[in-house]
């Protein structure tokens, strides 16, 4: 491989910060200092990409529109835009480099729906690709690598943002292993040029990739740009052999912390002086265990990121922006412990679950493969499956966008309703299904330390038990490194907080009125 001077790192920069530049810059300045050549993956300002979606769905949608239409459309995202060349660019040579920047890329948005005027097709195409809608909503990832260019030269700081990377595959719907493999060779593309000289200036990649074919909520998430940083990374080593010391989300969270403090009871504990809860902060944790929090629904790292960088395996730091200084999070290939029974406890309040019960499951097959396929027909992807005799059962976690959950829910009622007569080997079999809507939330255990902590469901359920919290569904998953079970909505914090002071904060005194609790359930059981 290549060598450097300076160590190649790939830093995402997501959109809350993207929209304070001067946290970008010092970012910058910090990683110089530190002797990195750094490449920076961005993602668009905060809100615009909102901004995109409702122009498409609530601006454009149904209607004849011309130029003018789709200017007016744009303008709530403009005003973010050029909002903030107005804040942070203050040379007006380089504000007007950004501005004509912007302005060339809504002259591509405005040719490409000029050029597809069937609007309903444009937004819901029946191949599922996405293209037109995906060339839209990039113009906030297209935008901004100009003005962070701008903004960078304006401070002294040599840059180049590559605006034109394109995908390099098959122009069909593609597996994800032939999605990622064509954006890999077409950052190596677009980086090819600056090889011999990447250590000597900032290189600026937009979290989307140009003709991805990919619907950007439906496949791969709205943090996409987490896993274009891997896939940068990838490009660089395998493409064009330049080392990559290290690949860096840079976000506004200090790492992967034991839970999340609002579900938390952080009020002081008068017996002990301390707070009830106080969240950990790990340095290192797996790939397999990010996997498994962003598969409950946490928004730390997007899951196909997580998943790429184990394939290829690359270890990920997540750090907190506003410490640059700060060790932060690695995500390593290999399997991490501490000295507790496990690392993370969390309530997932954004899930819905269904139940299908099928009597004549219990001498049949084909049955869950049915169902999964069917929900798999409306792009749904169904977490924490579970059988019986006569039931399949499985969790949906919902986006937590208003308009996105309605979209999504709209799909689950269409499967539902196809369903309820299930064909398999040309019989028809009644699927009588409940859905349960956000009226209980999942709680989630992750931790490799899982699989040698012998007891630890019981202690589990008996704390629980113990605070007259019920819990249903529960399961341990085959690699035994996450327990997952339903508690009522309301009872979701309060068993986070207990399972917490118990496993994680250590409160001996809690623990003896959850022992107490757990004598009082037994002896109320032996005297029936």
């Amino acid at each position: 491989m290549l060598t450097q001077e300076r160590s190649i790192t790939v830093n995402k920069i997501g959109g809350a910060n993207m929209s304070q530049l001067g946290e970008v810059l010092n970012l910058v300045n910090v990683l110089h200092g530190q002797n990195e050549a750094p490449i920076l993956v961005v993602s668009a300002f905060k809100d615009v990409t909102d901004r995109l979606i409702d122009a498409m769905d609530k601006d454009l949608e149904g209607k004849d529109y011309d130029e003018n239409a789709i200017r007016q459309a744009f303008k709530p995202v403009l005003q973010i835009v050029n909002g903030k060349i107005d804040e942070f660019i203050k040379d007006d040579n380089f504000k007007r480099e950004a501005r004509e920047h912007v302005e060339r890329e809504l002259d591509i948005c405005i040719t490409t729906l000029m050029t597809h005027k069937q609007i309903s097709r444009t937004f819901a195409p029946g191949d599922k690709t996405y293209k037109t809608r995906d060339k839209i909503v990039a113009f906030g990832e297209r935008s901004v690598v100009g003005i962070l260019e701008a903004f960078l030269k304006e401070n002294g700081i040599k840059a180049k943002a590559l605006k034109d990377v394109s995908y390099q595959g098959n122009q069909v719907k593609a597996s994800k292993s032939e999605l990622h493999k064509g954006i890999q060779r077409g950052i190596a593309e677009a980086l090819d040029p600056y090889k011999e000289t990447i250590a000597e200036q900032v290189l600026i990649i937009g979290g989307h990739v140009k003709d991805v074919l990919r619907g950007m909520e439906k496949e791969i998430g709205r943090s996409y740009t987490d896993t274009t940083a891997v896939d940068v990374t990838v490009a660089l080593e395998k493409f064009l052999g330049i080392s990559v010391d290290s690949t860096v989300a840079w976000k506004e969270v200090d790492g992967v912390l034991s839970s999340d403090p609002k579900q938390l009871d952080e009020s002081i504990n008068p017996s002990t002086n301390r707070p009830t809860n106080t969240a950990i902060v790990y340095s290192d944790v797996s790939l397999n265990e990010g996997m498994e929090l962003a598969g409950a629904n946490s928004l730390l790292m997007q899951v196909d990121a997580l998943g790429l960088a184990l394939e290829e395996g690359i270890s990920l730091s997540l750090k907190n922006i506003k410490k640059p200084y700060d060790e932060g999070t690695t995500f390593s290939v290999e399997e991490t412990t501490t000295d507790f029974p496990f690392k993370i406890v969390m309530a997932n309040m954004l899930s819905d679950s269904i139940s299908c019960k099928i009597p004549s499951m219990v001498s049949g097959v084909g049955f869950a493969a049915a169902l999964t396929k069917a929900f798999a027909d409306n792009d749904i992807s169904l977490n924490d499956i579970m059988t019986s005799s006569t039931t399949v059962g499985f969790t949906i976690n919902l986006p937590s966008g208003d308009a996105s959950r309605k979209e999504l829910r709209k799909r689950i009622r269409k499967t539902i309703a196809k369903i309820r007569n299930l064909e398999i080997n040309g019989e028809v079999y009644r699927c009588d299904s409940k859905w349960r809507k956000e009226n209980r939330a999942n709680v989630v255990i992750i931790g490799d330390e899982l699989r040698n902590a012998t007891g630890v469901l019981s202690v589990i359920t008996g704390v629980l038990a113990s605070q007259g919290i019920n819990i249903s569904s529960l399961v341990q998953e085959e690699e035994q490194r996450k327990i997952s079970g339903y508690v009522d909505h309301k009872d979701a914090p309060r068993a986070v907080q207990a399972l917490h002071r118990v496993f994680i904060d250590k409160d001996v005194e809690f623990g003896k009125t959850v022992i107490a609790g757990i004598q009082a359930n037994v002896h109320k059981f032996l005297r029936k």
